[in-house]
């Protein structure tokens, strides 16, 4: 549990280095971002999922995922009911040619109506050949995003699958 994890030596150093190394990131120094961010102690990392999926995406941002996976992985390991931090788990998975762990990252996940996971559920139905079951995961993103760009995206996917 998140809350009985011992309190970081000094917090608020460890609150002031993770804002710091937050501004790198948001004026595009991914490099300079993790090398803060890579001081801040781990349990100080856990204590808050904000801080835990900023410290990942620092780490992701700079090329680092087995870094950023790790912490995402901690992170869902403590907090199994943030469907963020599952999506962007499972999509390093996808990237590290993972398909089968992403989608045991998206299994609690797959009755969602987010167009988002249904995508990222059928990326790794792809990546598996199980292409009836992509059909349906991109099926199903294109009923819960309704119009647009991205469902004219998704609608050609499932042409393409079909044929």
């Amino acid at each position: 549990c998140v809350n009985s994890m011992p309190a970081p030596a000094n917090p608020n150093l460890s609150l002031a280095t993770y804002y710091s190394s937050l501004l790198r990131a948001r004026a595009k120094d991914a490099n300079g971002a993790w090398h803060e961010a890579q001081s801040l102690q781990p349990e100080f990392v856990l204590l808050r999922t904000d801080i835990a999926i900023g410290v990942a995406r620092m780490a992701l941002a700079n090329g680092n995922l087995d870094s950023g996976g790790a912490i995402l992985a901690a992170l869902v390991s403590r907090r199994p009911d943030v469907a963020e931090a599952r999506v962007l788990l499972a999509a390093v998975q996808l990237d590290q040619k993972s398909p089968d762990a992403a989608l045991k990252t998206l299994d609690p996940l797959k009755a969602s109506q987010n167009p988002q996971v249904q995508a990222m559920v059928a990326q790794g139905y792809m990546r598996t050949g199980r292409y009836s079951d992509a059909i349906l995961a991109l099926q199903k993103a294109m009923t819960s995003s309704g119009t647009g760009n991205g469902h004219d995206l998704m609608k050609r996917h499932v042409v393409r699958l079909k044929h």
